[in-house]
């Protein structure tokens, strides 16, 4: 696992080099519209590598004889989904709540199995949305120190060029912009190996 997620970052991260040195070459004619593609890009890597790490990670865990209470208690709701979709019908019938605690009890100690897909984010892969994933597999505090970016800039900046915005900046904070966003995925890597080191490698 280690390797394929070292090659998922490697061309992600090699793509973003390549974006920036355009970027920083181009004339100023061109610049404003390769900054904003620059701003996406750097939103659709971290989305990206993020999704493709939970990947690799929840498919060794479904494939192990972890069970969900080694990990993390909280994780046995990525193992209750056939439960779930039983509630999409309305209906509240104490049956099906005592079929739900049944079936947690019982998932607690099983490996993560086949719905680990919903643990995966759809979009807008917020702080708040990346912590609480990686939170469900044992991480305590991750991104702790970067909020303010992933928010403010990483989607909010990303949130704006969608809408027709164009965020004024620089050549300092764009160069600092595509750091961060390496620095972060350089991040969740080492989040994804720990978790793997820590159940599954060792």
């Amino acid at each position: 696992m280690i390797d394929d997620l070292g090659k998922v970052k490697t061309w992600r991260i090699r793509e973003l080099t390549t974006l920036n040195v355009v970027w920083k070459s181009t004339n100023e004619s061109h610049k404003s519209a390769l900054q904003r593609a620059l701003v996406v890009m750097c939103y659709a890597h971290w989305e990206g590598f993020f999704c493709d790490g939970m990947k690799l990670l929840c498919c060794n865990l479904a494939n192990s004889e972890i069970p969900i209470s080694a990990i993390n208690e909280d994780l046995v709701i990525a193992a209750l989904q056939s439960e779930f979709d039983k509630y999409k019908d309305g209906k509240d019938k104490l049956q099906l709540k005592r079929d739900l605690v049944r079936a947690a009890k019982d998932r607690l100690h099983s490996p993560l199995g086949e719905d680990w897909s919903v643990l995966l984010p759809n979009s807008n892969l917020n702080f708040e949305t990346a912590c609480f994933t990686l939170e469900l597999l044992g991480v305590i505090k991750p991104f702790d120190a970067h909020r303010i970016f992933i928010d403010h800039q990483l989607v909010g900046w990303r949130h704006k060029i969608a809408h027709g915005d164009n965020p004024k900046l620089n050549t300092e904070l764009m160069l600092d912009h595509v750091h961060k966003t390496m620095r972060l995925m350089d991040l969740s890597q080492d989040y994804f190996i720990d978790v793997y080191a820590k159940y599954i490698a060792s």
